[in-house]
């Protein structure tokens, strides 16, 4: 397992992070969070738009990867 770390509220700069990983992960786990702060909006920012666009961002490249390369029919491995 490699962790990497970027900045949740910055999601401006999520798909230059995700494309400048060594090596694109076969899945995720996303493990962040804001537990507490005195301004809501910044709990919302963090836990829920910081995490629906990275995520976002690597369900792109899955799909590209996965969904839109065809089986091979002698196979079933990815072309």
């Amino acid at each position: 397992m490699t962790t990497a770390t970027f900045e949740a509220t910055d999601t401006a700069s999520h798909d230059a992070f995700y494309r400048n990983l060594p090596h694109k992960p076969d899945g995720a786990v996303l493990a962040f969070g804001l537990l507490e702060s005195p301004d809501p909006l910044r709990v919302i920012d963090v836990n829920l738009m910081g995490a629906a666009s990275i995520l976002e961002t690597i369900a792109r490249d899955t799909e590209r990867i996965f969904v839109r390369t065809p089986l091979r029919p002698s196979t079933g491995e990815r072309k």
